[in-house]
């Protein structure tokens, strides 16, 4: 059984990213950004650019970039569950429908364009 594509949306709603086996793909640019797994978060060449601690994505140098929050009764967009807010400096940016790797995949690698859309 082939496993169904996680969407992430900024706090607009508006559908920025998808991901499929662990790899992270911009529907802007159509662009490969990088993959994760449930406790760190790569780039296109494999190296570590973030990690997940509890509910904090940390930077390699431990600094905070954002923190997810888990929806108690889930929110639905377009009929799809979305389970997480995504969080920079309090601030809600995004939601996504999918596990806390990929959502701090998404904090780490979208920093830039969730905050530019809130």
């Amino acid at each position: 059984m082939s496993e169904p594509k996680l969407l992430m949306h900024n706090a607009k709603q508006q559908l920025i990213a998808w991901s499929k086996y662990g790899v992270l793909w911009s529907e802007t640019s159509k662009e490969k950004l990088g993959e994760f797994t449930e406790s760190e978060i790569f780039n296109n060449q494999r190296e570590v650019v973030a990690k997940l601690v509890g509910s904090s994505v940390l930077s390699l140098n431990n600094e905070i970039i954002g923190q997810l929050k888990v929806f108690q009764n889930g929110r639905f967009i377009n009929n799809e569950p979305h389970s997480f807010e995504l969080l920079i400096n309090g601030k809600v940016v995004g939601l996504c429908n999918c596990g806390k790797g990929m959502s701090a995949a998404v904090l780490a690698l979208l920093r830039k364009e969730l905050t530019e859309n809130t």
